[in-house]
């Protein structure tokens, strides 16, 4: 008979205690599984068995001992399958019918722990049919015209700011979209007259590309496009003005000919970095 609903513990480890209760029913050590999550980073390793851990009475047992920091998973998880077989006219005996109904409950509690885990739609929810669409490097998903699509990149090479915003947003055009924002009716141009002008060599590309320019929405988000060369890396490009400066140092990944960072200080100052 299975009288609980638990399938699943977990610990914190201590860098000292190698042994953990299991404190659910199994039948075999093969159907007890384990994971070591790292706290900090939220990396998360699946322990094998015998190399890692053994399974002594009712108890987990570590190979190594783990110092602080780790959370360790145990679990139980039974092969899906029907391992007896009734034979026409042979007695039943009840043991055995205990037994496959206790096998039966255990495979139920362990795709329901998987269902708990994974995101459903509320009980008054008419939705009926979503798929989700396969990942793609670098996009992420939002729910338009009844379905989820991936849209485009937030960082590396071939990033548009005025093209994600349009698609995000379901815009026409880069300045309906600003316009959703609540953004400045145009770019400023840095370098153009009464607009803050570029340092230490750097100037814009031109050509096919983009020049430097910024605006801001009404809350108080900034965006900046273009590209420019000419300057050393470590350098200030331009000093964006007060209204548009954060409130602390922020770093930003972009697309570079070397390996090398956006950094725009909490005095405006705009530059090209190394990390």
């Amino acid at each position: 008979m299975i009288e609980s609903t638990t399938v699943k513990v977990s610990y914190s480890t201590d860098g000292a205690t190698t042994s953990f209760p299991i404190t659910f029913p199994f039948d075999v050590d093969t159907n007890i599984k384990a994971w070591m999550e790292e706290t900090a980073s939220g990396t998360i390793t699946q322990l094998d068995n015998p190399d890692d851990f053994s399974v002594s009475g009712e108890n987990l047992v570590l190979v190594d001992i783990w110092l602080t920091g780790y959370t360790l998973l145990i679990k139980r998880v039974v092969p899906l399958l029907q391992e007896t077989g009734y034979i026409y006219k042979d007695p039943l005996r009840s043991e055995v019918l205990e037994d496959d109904y206790d096998y039966s409950m255990k495979a139920i509690q362990q795709l329901q722990e998987q269902m708990d885990r994974a995101p459903k739609l509320p009980e008054t929810s008419d939705l009926t049919d979503i798929e989700l669409p396969e990942p793609e490097e670098g996009k992420f998903m939002i729910w338009r015209s009844g379905a989820l699509e991936n849209v485009q990149h937030y960082v590396g090479s071939g990033y548009d700011i005025e093209t994600f915003i349009e698609e995000f947003l379901e815009a026409d055009d880069a300045d309906e979209a600003f316009e959703a924002l609540g953004a400045d009716a145009a770019w400023h141009l840095v370098g153009g007259g009464g607009e803050p002008a570029f340092e230490n060599d750097w100037s814009n590309v031109g050509g096919a590309y983009e020049v430097a320019a910024y605006r801001i929405t009404a809350n108080g988000w900034v965006f900046l496009k273009g590209r420019v060369d000419g300057g050393a890396i470590d350098t200030v490009v331009f000093t964006l003005p007060a209204t548009y400066r954060p409130s602390a140092a922020m770093v930003f990944a972009m697309a570079t000919e070397a390996a090398a960072w956006l950094q725009i200080a909490a005095n405006g100052e705009v530059s090209v970095i190394t990390q």
